[in-house]
């Protein structure tokens, strides 16, 4: 899915990642994949700026994952290809 450059991560982070949480709590396992050129903003998406106080995808999940109840553990890899 491509979003427009006015989209917020919170709205990705609703239509991406709130689908993946739910079949990971299901027991599936889960990739989420930032694709596109130099500059377009991937990092930004699935970091965010904490020093702006944006929240990216990656932190989200993980917040609400530890949220849950019946998760007891988390796993996360993160590899970041050039």
């Amino acid at each position: 899915r491509v979003f427009k450059p006015e989209s917020t991560n919170e709205q990705c982070f609703k239509i991406i990642a709130m689908p993946m949480i739910s079949n990971v709590l299901k027991g599936f396992n889960a990739v989420l994949i930032a694709y596109g050129q130099t500059g377009s903003g991937k990092t930004y998406t699935m970091l965010g700026k904490p020093k702006l106080g944006i929240v990216g995808l990656l932190p989200r999940m993980l917040e609400y994952l530890t949220k849950q109840k019946q998760v007891k553990r988390v796993e996360l890899s993160a590899v970041e290809a050039f």
